[in-house]
């Protein structure tokens, strides 16, 4: 979530903050520059989400093999998989 505010030199400050990310700021001599590098560093952490083998293997299942003979087979696969790479992807 994004802060804006004015300092009393006249800048603007930005400060984001992302749950689990440490915060960023940074100041700007207009406060729509400010409001835009805000909204850009939003987007920036949103598209960077932390995403494991047990959560990006356990989506795919559900949505392609669901149904299908390999379906039991392939969540055993991405259990042992998950115990031994229990960290974000990114990570490995």
């Amino acid at each position: 979530m994004a802060t804006i505010r004015q300092l009393s030199s006249g800048n603007w400050n930005a400060q984001v903050r992302v749950q689990g990310k440490p915060a960023q700021s940074k100041t700007f001599p207009t406060e729509e520059a400010a409001q835009q590098w805000a909204r850009q560093q939003e987007a920036l952490t949103k598209e960077h989400k932390s995403h494991t083998i047990y959560s990006l293997g356990m989506s795919y299942c559900q949505a392609r093999l669901l149904g299908r003979g390999s379906h039991k087979h392939a969540l055993q696969i991405v259990e042992h998989l998950a115990k031994a790479f229990p960290q974000p992807i990114q990570d490995i």
